[in-house]
């Protein structure tokens, strides 16, 4: 389980095509967005959320080392990293840490794409495509996983969603590298989909019903 709070980049140095799926090495950034700039205490097989993907430590040998599977390399977006991309890091959670974004669980629901990118003012504006289905379960200013970032729903429209990231949220992950068309890993607030699905399956929630939801949207 992760927060969305990315801790550090690590630069993609090389890539090794294995039976089944691929091998990641990462350099570890030099600055850290919070926490020690080189993790020392690192310990093989643990969980790291690499840009939005839950992946497990397999070594350390010449970097930070993450074998992944096909089938996480053709739903998520680390089938189209290449030498010199950057990726959010972020630890798994620890009882007694803070919460400072949401609950984020590292299993990517679906991938969008980059359709706008603006500055506005000091921050920055991020406009990304996607699936209806992935859309469904979003609500205006609910939580947001991008790229293993929480973010913030600022705007919905019919074929994508918008967010603001402020300066050290641009400089110091990986978004600063994106452009239009660049794709994105995306995961809904886990509990807006538990929500969701109890809804769905006929089971009331204060009273609520999942038919009662469809209507008020109509009637919007």
């Amino acid at each position: 389980m992760f927060t969305g709070l990315v801790e550090k980049t690590g630069k993609l140095i090389r890539l090794e095509d294995r039976e089944g799926g691929r091998r990641l090495i990462l350099e570890e950034a030099a600055q850290a967005v919070s926490g020690e700039a080189k993790w020392t205490d690192l310990e093989h097989g643990e969980s790291i959320c690499v840009s939005g993907t839950c992946l497990s430590l397999a070594g350390q040998e010449g970097g930070l080392v993450f074998d992944v599977l096909q089938e996480s390399l053709d739903k998520t977006c680390l089938g189209s990293k290449q030498p010199g991309d950057l990726l959010n890091l972020e630890r798994s959670l620890k009882f007694g840490d803070r919460m400072g974004g949401h609950v984020v669980t590292g299993h990517v629901d679906a991938t969008g794409s980059v359709a706008a990118v603006e500055a506005v003012g000091g921050d920055w504006k991020l406009r990304v495509a996607c699936d209806a289905e992935t859309l469904a379960g979003m609500v205006y200013k609910g939580s947001i996983c991008i790229d293993g970032i929480s973010l913030t729903v600022a705007e919905l429209h019919d074929d994508s969603f918008t967010v603001h990231l402020i300066p050290i949220t641009w400089e110091m992950t990986s978004i600063h590298q994106l452009k239009v068309g660049s794709p994105v890993n995306l995961e809904v607030d886990i509990l807006a989909k538990l929500v969701r699905r109890r809804l769905e399956a006929g089971a009331p929630i204060g009273g609520i019903t999942w038919d009662d939801f469809r209507s008020f949207e109509q009637e919007q």
